[in-house]
């Protein structure tokens, strides 16, 4: 049985039918005295009457086993006895009646008696979880009569039963089941989906753990424990690189870890060597440790000595290359003083081989690049000559106490640059001594949020949004990244702000903080860039790539290369896939192969590359990736010979649109332990709706201070005709109220100020974007003047 804790959980969750899963659990295995107290109070509290009538039987249940009473068996019972049970002794009955006995007598008019003799629903629920597998063939119309039942426990069991025997059925009804409010309803679907349509059904699953919320990603992970491996790898693989709560993350690792896989130990490594977060990463480390152990107990390697060796190197040479992408990503945009510390600390770190292998590949990708040449040069770097002879202008022109006050600014950004993880030495000290640097330039500022956000040091949360208003896209790039890794709110109110910034930079250091921490948003904005016009754009999002948990934007990528016509920007997208190798990713590569003429010698290419890199690493010999690839290809070519099934196949797809995966169709209930987290969830999809109205009006910001209680406002531009009353507030706000006595706090756009004084009467035309918690509604300045 699933830990006691989560089970426990789950009788108190919000939504019905996972209430009714958790007790059905129970009924079949609970024996616990801490379980039956919890059932008790349960009991006291439910108002559901079909929960309320399972309660009863799964305490009875836990009382028999924790009596060690067996229970008597079930003698046969004649239908009119059966008639004059109560649901209760209904239920036992049925449960303990013989599956040969029911088969036996399983005639469309004897289940139609037995049904109709049936005193709860619940009771009819039963009878057709236990006759499903031997259920009359002329009687299936009581499946679909009752698909959308009022009773959740009757409608999951003939979901299940109609799966089981009317796919035709079944498929009829798959939009109104898909699109259900319940997420148990759409993850049982799907998985009947899959019976047919595999592929299709692993879109919708991935689709849902990447938007769902916590109980579409628990329905969803249950789905996929009963299912074929191998189509939802993938999708398990990106919700391990973004999911932050501890159960999921559990469950998730338990299928893995169910089903062994070569591949899986490297997909693990990517994600880990991108992860900072440090009880995440502990997390990851021992998932891939127990990943090859599954491995070495399936024997799925002829020498694991060798596989296991494989494994460390590559995570080495990931790591190296990712650092290597992150200095050059901090380089493009810094200042000289920055740049000269990333070109000494290159140079320091390329005395170890991994890191010299991947600035060497690095450099064959982009030979023309300032830093890796500089880096990989034996030749001294030519600005520490001209750093002297500024400092010797400054000696003579400012004393010495000005030399002494730029030596020990360069100090700090040295060391600042060095600060890669929380556990190096002296790294909050550090950190604390820029801040404090009251002559401090953008440089060592950005330098300084930079490595506070890798040293997991939050302190500097309102300095960063402060920062953020300098006109400088470096030190905004660097407040956007902290802002992401320590104030998710703060960060996500300037998110669509900053990505309309004119600032290249900008926009791809916002692409990579999204990839961390909300990587819907963050495909979203990779895919726009991608379509961009712009060559300079699709380059950066080309370069964004490692960023991204590869599995989630494979299928993008692979579409973007159908179309680029730019060969270096080609080859930029597929040296992607020879860096994550995936089995998928050959016959990605084998499709644009046949699809780009003009670029089949550099698909080609690569698929060979890629097929051996498989084979080196143990994750796949050759023979296993050419019957994949040959699998795909025979689906695809039988899928468009039937004109029929490619078009069911386009309309299942379609319907991925309508789905709402947040939806929760019923109320919390304030008692639910569950509550406060589904509650920040909503309030956090309301506020970005907020903020996408916001940005239909205005493209400027001003700062709201952040305090608990603060409601996010949907509604248009409008004018408003006030009274001043309070002038001296934070960020130069004005209170203001109207003739009715309604309060407003009207906020100046970046860079401005009111001139006011309080009795003035003004005219403002604003945009409503919160009500603080004293009811007062915050207003966006687009325009002011006084009141005629």
């Amino acid at each position: 049985m699933e830990d006691l804790e989560n089970l426990l959980g789950e009788l108190q969750a919000p939504i019905k039918t996972f209430r009714i899963f958790a007790i059905e659990k129970v009924i079949k295995s609970g024996a616990s005295s801490i379980l039956l107290e919890e059932l008790l109070k349960c009991q006291a509290s439910e108002a559901d009457p079909e929960c309320r009538m399972l309660l009863e039987h799964a305490i009875a249940s836990v009382r028999q086993r924790l009596r060690k009473d067996g229970g008597a068996a079930a003698s046969r019972v004649t239908l009119a006895d059966f008639a004059r049970l109560s649901a209760g002794e209904q239920i036992e009955v049925v449960k303990k009646t013989g599956t040969a006995q029911l088969k036996r007598d399983a005639s469309a008019e004897n289940m139609k008696k037995l049904l109709g003799m049936s005193t709860h629903d619940v009771v009819k629920a039963e009878i057709v979880k236990k006759c499903s597998s031997f259920w009359p063939d002329d009687y299936v119309s009581y499946f679909e009569e009752n698909l959308f039942s009022e009773s959740s426990t009757l409608q999951l069991a003939c979901l299940e039963a109609v799966i089981l025997k009317a796919p035709d059925l079944f498929r009829q009804h798959f939009e109104k089941l898909v699109t259900s409010q319940d997420p148990l309803i759409r993850a049982i679907s799907i998985r009947g989906l899959a019976k047919k349509y595999p592929r299709s059904a692993a879109t919708f699953l991935a689709d849902a753990m990447r938007r769902g919320d916590y109980y579409s990603r628990l329905a969803v992970l249950r789905a996929i424990s009963v299912m074929p491996f191998a189509p939802h790898r993938a999708g398990l693989m990106e919700l391990l690189s973004h999911e932050q709560d501890e159960r999921l993350l559990k469950i998730a690792a338990a299928i893995v870890l169910a089903n062994p896989d070569r591949e899986v130990p490297f997909r693990i490594g990517d994600i880990l060597v991108k992860t900072v977060e440090r009880k995440k990463a502990g997390f990851l480390n021992d998932l891939q440790k127990n990943c090859c152990t599954m491995i070495r107990m399936a024997e799925l390697c002829p020498d694991f000595q060798l596989y296991a060796q494989t494994l460390k190197n590559y995570m080495q040479r990931a790591r190296a290359t990712l650092f290597i992408e992150n200095c050059l990503s901090v380089y493009e945009s810094s200042e000289s003083a920055t740049r000269r510390e990333l070109v000494a600390l290159l140079r320091e770190k390329s005395s170890t081989a991994d890191v010299k292998i991947a600035l060497t590949a690095a450099l064959e990708k982009s030979p023309e690049n300032e830093l890796l040449k500089q880096a990989l040069s034996s030749a001294p770097v030519a600005t520490q000559e001209a750093r002297a002879a500024a400092a010797d202008v400054t000696k003579a022109t400012a004393g010495k106490a000005r030399v002494d006050e730029v030596d020990e600014k360069e100090l700090l950004l040295k060391k600042l640059v060095r600060i890669r993880s929380d556990k190096d030495r002296n790294a909050r000290e550090i950190i604390a001594a820029a801040m404090a640097e009251k002559k401090g330039d953008n440089a060592l500022f950005a330098a300084a949020l930079r490595a506070a956000a890798i040293a997991d040091d939050d302190r500097w949360r309102s300095r960063a949004v402060t920062l953020l208003r300098r006109d400088n896209e470096d030190l905004q790039a660097a407040a956007l990244e902290y802002l992401a890794a320590h104030d998710n709110d703060s960060f996500m109110l300037q998110v669509r702000i900053f990505i309309k910034s004119p600032s290249l930079i900008v926009r791809t250091a916002l692409l990579r903080s999204l990839c961390s921490h909300h990587p819907d948003d963050a495909r979203e904005l990779f895919q726009s860039m991608l379509a961009d016009k712009d060559h300079k754009v699709r380059e950066k999002a080309v370069g964004s790539l490692i960023h991204f948990e590869f599995s989630s934007i494979r299928e993008m990528l692979t579409a973007y290369l159908e179309r680029e016509k730019d060969h270096a920007l080609v080859r930029a997208g597929v040296a992607f896939y020879l860096v994550n190798p995936m089995v998928e990713s050959v016959y990605d590569l084998r499709l644009l192969e046949q699809n780009r003429s003009e670029h089949r010698e550099t698909f080609a290419s690569a698929a060979s590359t890629l097929i051996a890199t498989l084979s080196e690493l143990g994750v796949a010999a050759e023979t296993e990736v050419h019957d994949f690839v040959q699998q795909r290809q025979k689906d695809d070519q039988k899928r468009a010979a039937s004109e029929e099934e490619r078009l069911e196949t386009q309309r299942i797809e379609s319907i991925s649109r309508k789905i709402n995966w947040k939806g929760v169709q019923e109320t919390l209930s304030e008692l639910s332990p569950l509550y406060p987290i589904l509650k920040k969830l909503f309030l956090g999809v309301m506020v970005l709706l907020g903020i996408m109205f916001f940005l239909a009006g205005t493209g400027d910001d001003a700062q709201v201070p952040e305090s608990q209680g603060y409601q996010p406002v949907v509604a248009e531009i409008a004018d408003y005709k006030l009274v001043v009353q309070q002038i001296d507030l934070p960020d130069g706000a004005i209170l203001a109220m109207n003739d009715k006595r309604e309060k407003y706090m009207i906020l100046p756009r970046p860079g401005k100020a009111f001139r006011l004084r309080p009795g003035d009467l003004i005219m403002v035309r604003a945009l409503p974007f919160r009500r603080a918690p004293d009811g007062v509604l915050i207003l966006k300045t687009l325009e002011i003047k006084n009141a005629p």
